[in-house]
């Protein structure tokens, strides 16, 4: 992978958070393995999944932990805010 932002490799906490992600998709594990071999110090463990939830939840007018709490959606969402409280506590 080329790093497009050779001055940015210093940054000690960007992240990168994929979303939206398609893992039965040949191209969404492929753009999943380039961000995580690329910048894999600087990309979030966890992925947000593309799924209906976000649109049964926006429908609603709620959140993904309001409408879906028990999704795998709302599961990467809460595994997100872990990574950034302990990135946080570092």
């Amino acid at each position: 992978m080329v790093l497009l932002f050779p001055e940015y490799t210093n940054l000690k906490r960007f992240k990168i958070l994929v979303t939206k992600l398609d893992k039965r998709t040949r191209i969404g594990n492929d753009y999943y393995k380039q961000v995580r071999a690329g910048f894999s110090d600087h990309s979030f463990q966890a992925h947000i999944p593309a799924t209906l939830d976000f649109k049964y939840a926006e429908q609603a007018n709620q959140t993904i932990l309001q409408n879906a709490v028990r999704s795998a959606a709302a599961r990467t969402y809460r595994a997100v805010v872990n990574e950034i409280l302990e990135a946080l506590d570092e």
